[in-house]
């Protein structure tokens, strides 16, 4: 077994000014699914989260910190194959995907400024009250949702105040700056997600924005 790397860039030069910001980050999944997300560039890769639609990254900034990024995707590899998720696919050997996301700033909602989640909680507060559970998930307990119960009306909401934020700005989100919770598949993880909390991630409503700087993956030789 060995690590290779190699180099594929989909995307042509961007010329960047000051309405651009670029963000870096690492996607985790199986070398079949990443074989697919480098032929389509990433299309056979988007679907829903927790944190709404669109592809989820691990974001960095230093390259000091750009292999914890790379150890998180491994992780979510690892979750992922544990819960059966790759159990279709043909290689389920690991492959982590290094991205820079590039994007207009007015194309950007970023959850994690305190008035933006203030007023997404307030908003899924009052929704939740609203709603009707069973309608979004329909073997969903009120009493005692699952945590896959929660993921769909999580997803649910996020896309509706997503929609909303287009509607009052006249422009479309194509990045979201949120936090989500680490695959706790080590003692380290463990610890560090009681200690540190969330972490960030970036999730990309559109493909356009995504350049491809390496992806590694694992060879039988």
């Amino acid at each position: 077994m060995s690590v290779q790397f190699e180099t594929v860039n989909f995307n042509d030069q961007v010329t960047l000014n000051a309405n651009f910001d670029v963000y870096k980050g690492t996607h985790g999944t199986c070398d079949s699914i990443g074989r697919k997300i480098r032929a389509s560039h990433f299309i056979a890769s988007q679907g829903n989260g927790r944190r709404g639609r669109g592809i989820y990254f691990w974001g960095y900034v230093s390259p000091q910190y750009k292999n914890v990024a790379r150890n998180y995707a491994y992780n979510w590899w690892q979750y992922s194959k544990d819960i059966g998720k790759y159990s279709a696919e043909a290689n389920t050997n690991y492959c982590i995907i290094f991205v820079e996301i590039t994007v207009d700033k007015k194309n950007i909602y970023d959850f994690n400024d305190t008035t933006n989640a203030e007023r997404f909680q307030l908003g899924f507060v009052d929704w939740l009250e609203k709603v009707n559970w069973g309608e979004i998930a329909p073997s969903v307990n009120p009493k005692n949702p699952s945590g896959e119960d929660i993921n769909i009306l999580s997803t649910h909401y996020h896309d509706i105040y997503i929609k909303l934020i287009e509607e009052e700005s006249g422009n479309q989100i194509l990045l979201v700056k949120t936090s989500v919770q680490m695959p706790c598949n080590s003692v380290i993880t463990k610890v560090l997600t009681k200690t540190l909390g969330f972490v960030t991630c970036y999730v990309v409503r559109d493909v356009s924005c995504i350049s491809v700087e390496k992806t590694e993956f694992r060879r039988m030789v």
